[in-house]
């Protein structure tokens, strides 16, 4: 006699129901803040553009959280800390970078920017229709270019897949 596979059951067993995409997980739009009177929430100080890209799921896909991307200023720019109280003034010594903000690990990513610029402007990101047929199919993972401006007026773009930075102007040498 060949053996048959054992099925643990469980009585009174319910399986999870698997959540489809909500509409907010499928925005790209920016967030506007007033970076001089304190950023909202405290982990945007610094920051010069917040845009929403869609949304992620939990590895179980029961939920869904918003995906955010930040950039950080960056190379003596300054900020102030206006929230619980604190207006110090803030200054960074590195790269601008692009930074993802949402709850879970697997989606938190930070690129700094190769060019030693001071802030960047996100003006526009170009996300391609997230579809996912079914809860059974991985998330697709980041993907989309991120276009933005220097405050020096240079202008290029960022491939979220690829992880790459262009800009349309080549570096020049002092």
């Amino acid at each position: 006699m060949q053996a048959q596979p054992y099925v643990q059951t469980i009585p009174n067993f319910t399986p999870v129901v698997q959540l489809p995409v909500p509409d907010y997980a499928k925005l790209v739009i920016e967030r506007k803040f007033d970076p001089y009177k304190g950023a909202w929430p405290f982990q945007w100080q610094g920051a010069t553009s917040v845009w929403q890209v869609g949304g992620v799921p939990n590895a179980d896909y029961t939920s869904w959280s918003e995906l955010y991307l930040v950039a950080y200023q960056g190379n003596g720019a300054h900020s102030t800390r206006a929230y619980a109280g604190n207006n110090d003034i803030a200054i960074t010594n590195e790269n601008p970078r692009l930074v993802t903000m949402v709850d879970g690990p697997q989606y938190n990513k930070k690129w700094v920017c190769p060019r030693p610029v001071a802030e960047i402007y996100i003006t526009k990101i170009s996300v391609p229709e997230l579809n996912i047929p079914n809860a059974q199919t991985p998330f697709p993972g980041l993907r989309g270019i991120v276009y933005f401006t220097t405050r020096d007026g240079l202008t290029g773009h960022f491939d979220l897949a690829q992880e790459t930075w262009t800009f349309d102007q080549p570096a020049t040498t002092p």
